[in-house]
């Protein structure tokens, strides 16, 4: 199975998300992160609270979700409050309404 998680700004939900998925699932599905907007911000504090918990984040740089993203997912989940589901097929998405740190 291939999992499309998204957020809004790929910064953090959706890549702790994805980080958590593949390193757990062993390599049996794959998962990917995307958001809705580039955000030129990098995460590298996220990249090493990560690390220290054993949970590697590969590439911190923001990834705008695409069409070709959509089609090759064969579930997305919605890791945002902040994220409109109609944007995405109904019948493969879910949503996780995970708050902001900042709200």
């Amino acid at each position: 199975m291939r999992i499309l998680f998204i957020c809004r700004h790929n910064r953090f939900r959706s890549k702790v998300a994805e980080a958590f998925f593949n390193k757990i699932d062993s390599g049996k599905n794959e998962a990917r992160s995307r958001g809705l907007f580039i955000d030129i911000n990098s995460a590298n504090s996220l990249r090493e609270i990560m690390m220290e918990k054993g949970f590697p984040i590969v590439d911190v740089k923001s990834r705008e979700v695409s069409v070709e993203d959509v089609e090759w997912a064969d579930k997305i989940v919605i890791v945002a409050n902040n994220v409109n589901s109609e944007m995405f097929p109904s019948e493969k998405t879910e949503t996780w309404e995970i708050s902001d740190t900042d709200e």
